[in-house]
């Protein structure tokens, strides 16, 4: 992932954290996550980005992740998430 997207993203119920080899939307009741495979993004243009993954034991997600203009926020499918 692009280095300017990594990092903790915090949402009003969720947590978002972007690194070079996952994408976890983590709950803040602390429920447990997938295990990541592996991701693979593109850029769509005009700061867009679209990521897909596949986790360990079967499936595979896809969103789009837009980021603000002063890189502050991140709108992944409908929901915002601020650093």
């Amino acid at each position: 992932m692009p280095k300017i997207l990594q990092g903790n993203w915090r949402g009003h119920s969720d947590r978002l954290k972007i690194s070079n080899k996952h994408v976890y939307v983590i709950p803040k009741n602390g429920a447990a996550v997938s295990r990541v495979k592996s991701v693979k993004y593109r850029y769509l243009g005009h700061r867009t980005y679209k990521y897909y993954q596949k986790f360990t034991h079967g499936g595979s997600y896809s969103a789009n992740i837009k980021i603000s203009v002063n890189h502050r926020t991140v709108k992944v499918n409908g929901h915002y998430y601020r650093k």
